[in-house]
């Protein structure tokens, strides 16, 4: 730096050739050290309370409530904690839901009589989004319980609330052939939903639980004719006419016209 002076060297030219390459690495430590230590202090105030609102984002910020799927029990939660006044996220898909969307016809839904599963959905966005509410859509891979709170793992960040509301519903396993592709065209999930649909008709009811014996005995109460599988025993199992197992394919190009079973369709 002597030398650069004697040179005749500007102030600047000293500064950038000569003095800020030899420190350079060490500012760039103290940066990395500097924002790990405010993170953990920013962390640890959020974590006893003392965070700096639930307006302002900063790191480890505690929510009141985190809320995991897009289902109407999601949009419902949703929709209270706005109304609450609650600060919250909200995880899941801007399409809801897939069972909502492919329902044929929905008429226990109030408000919204005789309305298609689309129709619901949209109907649901449009309340969503007027009031505001954002869906964060990245996917939720791990849900942690911290003793006294809990966190959500989304992508790449991590979430921590006072409250957890899982709303992912039921994912379906080991469908039946056809079940999918037809899903809203002849098929349905809910017997309290669909049943009136199929009032007077012919259909078919595989029921897999005991506990689901009451749902089994409306559908008979409201349809023409059941043909019922089941694949426990026990209980309506045991009825004569019962078919001992699932069918084994849901037939139909747009519509359901039968299930195989035993080497024969049986029509529905």
């Amino acid at each position: 730096i002597m030398c650069a002076i004697a040179c005749g060297a500007s102030k600047a030219r000293i500064m950038l050739v000569h003095i800020l390459p030899n420190i350079i690495r060490d500012i760039v430590q103290f940066i990395c050290l500097s924002c790990a230590e405010m993170i953990i202090a920013i962390s640890g105030f959020s974590f006893i309370g003392l965070s700096l609102g639930d307006d302002v984002i900063d790191w480890g910020v505690m929510l009141d409530l985190l809320i995991v799927g897009t289902g109407p029990a999601g949009v419902s939660a949703a929709l209270t904690a706005r109304a609450r006044g609650l600060s919250f996220l909200w995880f899941g898909s801007r399409r809801l839901s897939d069972k909502v969307e492919k329902a044929e016809r929905i008429l226990n839904s109030p408000g919204l009589p005789r309305v298609t599963g689309r129709e619901l959905r949209d109907a649901f966005l449009r309340q969503v989004d007027d009031l505001g509410i954002p869906i964060q859509q990245a996917r939720v891979a791990a849900v942690y319980e911290m003793g006294g709170h809990y966190a959500v793992c989304a992508g790449p960040d991590f979430y921590e609330g006072r409250c957890l509301i899982l709303a992912t519903g039921v994912a379906a396993r080991g469908q039946i052939p056809g079940e999918s592709r037809l899903l809203g065209k002849g098929v349905s999930c809910c017997a309290t939903c669909d049943g009136e649909l199929y009032r007077g008709r012919n259909i078919a009811v595989v029921c897999e639980s005991q506990s689901l014996e009451e749902d089994v005995r409306f559908l008979q109460s409201v349809a023409g004719h059941v043909e019922l599988f089941c694949t426990y025993a026990g209980g309506l199992a045991d009825t004569p006419g019962c078919h001992k197992g699932r069918p084994q394919a849901i037939e139909g190009d747009d519509r359901v016209t039968g299930v195989r079973w035993a080497d024969a369709t049986l029509p529905v």
